[in-house]
């Protein structure tokens, strides 16, 4: 009976979420909310480590603001 191995190669993805339309303001900087070091996960027995700078970020911007005035008739 042949045996088979199954090889892991796990990666980091950065996920986006936006509470709001891109549409309604700018992006002006961002922030680490949780500074970065060396993460480790067990993937089938194996140690798979990851180093990042930050592993979370907040992007700080501006709002567009839209104004509207009562129609005089």
């Amino acid at each position: 009976m042949e045996e088979t191995e199954t090889v892991y190669a796990p990666e980091v993805v950065w996920v986006e979420s936006c509470p709001f339309s891109k549409d309604e303001g700018k992006k002006t900087g961002e922030e680490c909310i949780s500074p970065g070091g060396t993460r480790t996960i067990t993937l089938g027995g194996r140690d798979y480590s990851f180093t990042e700078a930050c592993w979370k970020y907040k992007d700080t911007g501006s709002r567009n603001r839209r104004t509207t005035a009562p129609v005089k008739a």
